[in-house]
């Protein structure tokens, strides 16, 4: 059909909800009544209520939660695993170019059902920081516009520098 250069249609059984995995794009707002549709959904932590959960657990409990939350999804954009992240420390550091922030942009308003603003992540913010805001936009705190930048890793124990092949240098 494409090589032969005359019109055509084509007719394809789609998996929206697996094509959505492998692009983030698809899991927004605007594409959401394609996996409906199909009649598929992702099982596991994306069926979490999370502002039931913010009525329900102490403001410690939640903040916790998206923390792990949180890590997950970044460390799937950075493809490193959750638990080597440094919580506190930028999101850039970690590896994180503009991309990858629109990917984390669209995985948050996915996953959490808020919106951060793409110049609010664009600004240097941590993972601990980034779970402050969704937890305040879950609990209708006032959000807070101030950009808390994080503190410069290199003077920790732990670098947040990431190398080529992204592994996590000591």
């Amino acid at each position: 059909i494409v090589l032969g250069g005359k019109p055509g249609a084509l007719i394809a059984d789609i998996n929206w909800g697996r094509l959505g995995g492998a692009l983030p794009a698809l899991r927004s707002a605007k594409f959401r009544g394609l996996a409906a549709k199909g009649g598929e959904r992702d099982s596991g932590a994306d069926d979490l209520d999370f502002v039931a959960l913010a009525a329900q657990l102490s403001p410690e409990e939640l903040l916790d939660l998206l923390l792990a939350q949180v890590s997950q999804v970044i460390g799937q954009i950075l493809h490193m695993p959750a638990e080597k992240l440094n919580r506190d420390c930028s999101v850039f550091e970690l590896g994180m170019d503009s991309l990858m922030g629109l990917e984390l942009r669209l995985s948050i308003e996915q996953k959490f059902g808020v919106e951060i603003s793409a110049m609010t992540l664009s600004q240097d913010v941590s993972v601990r920081r980034i779970a402050e805001m969704i937890q305040g936009r879950l609990t209708g705190a006032a959000p807070d516009t101030g950009i808390k930048r994080p503190m410069p890793c290199r003077n920790r124990r732990i670098s947040c520098r990431v190398t080529p092949n992204r592994s996590i240098r000591t």
